[in-house]
């Protein structure tokens, strides 16, 4: 467990790293807003985020408790900006024109501010089970799920496209990745945060086994399909045309 543990978050820290970097430079050639977004989601949340509840997590840290919750806390709070910033991309990718996509977008940035802001002074506060966390723990799935839905609608649409040649199969094969990646992310987030709120956790502050494995299998499938979905291998693609040529 702990070597899957470990290499789980190694590669969710370096698909993270590698990804937003270059987001960030194709951003500084294009200009585009969600190239920026999801490319400043994945430094803030999935690199310094990801870090910082790792070490602010007393089972693995070792930290004195005063730090280690300060530094959970700075944790949650890089992690929310980067939900933020997802809410920012499905909102300009998928519903550039929609009111209700901004309007949600508005309404993640509030509830995000409001329930971070409670427990950075509080400890007990964090885990417990009240309005405030309740809405912070569905806002940052929701911005995965959203995520997920957008994409895979996009991935049956371009399906349909694929039986009368307007779409590649390639392209097809990305929205499904990432819409695999997103809802994975938004379940790591509610599987994490219902441990902390029913208590499934041992005093030193770690997860139960189950529980963590789930997390490391979980972080692993955002991975490797965040990596497949922007950096695919030339065998990986060849492969996936040459399946849709067969299905056709």
């Amino acid at each position: 467990m702990l070597a899957m543990l470990g290499l789980s978050a190694v590669a969710s820290v370096v698909v993270s790293l590698v990804l937003g970097v270059r987001l960030l430079r194709l951003w500084s050639r294009s200009r585009q807003l969600p190239e920026l977004a999801i490319g400043a989601s994945f430094l803030i949340a999935g690199v310094m985020g990801y870090v910082a509840t790792v070490l602010g997590n007393p089972g693995t840290a070792g930290l004195p408790d005063a730090l280690a919750y300060r530094v959970m806390v700075s944790g949650i709070g890089l992690i929310s900006a980067g939900v933020a910033l997802t809410y920012f991309f499905v909102w300009k990718v998928f519903r550039p024109d929609a009111a209700w996509a901004r309007g949600l977008f508005w309404i993640a940035i509030v509830a995000l501010s409001l329930t971070v802001a409670p427990i950075s002074g509080d400890p007990v506060a964090g885990a417990q089970v009240n309005i405030t966390t309740v809405i912070g723990d569905l806002v940052r799935f929701g911005g995965g799920a959203w995520g997920a839905c957008e994409s895979l609608r996009y991935f049956g649409l371009m399906r349909k496209r694929m039986r009368v040649g307007l779409a590649e199969a390639a392209v097809a094969n990305r929205f499904l990745l990432w819409g695999l990646a997103s809802l994975s992310t938004g379940t790591i987030f509610l599987v994490t945060s219902t441990a902390v709120r029913l208590a499934l956790s041992p005093a030193d502050g770690s997860v139960t086994p189950g529980v963590m494995t789930l997390i490391s299998l979980l972080t692993l499938v955002t991975a490797i399909s965040q990596w497949l979905a922007f950096l695919p291998p030339a065998r990986y693609t060849r492969w996936i045309e040459s399946r849709a040529v067969v299905a056709a």
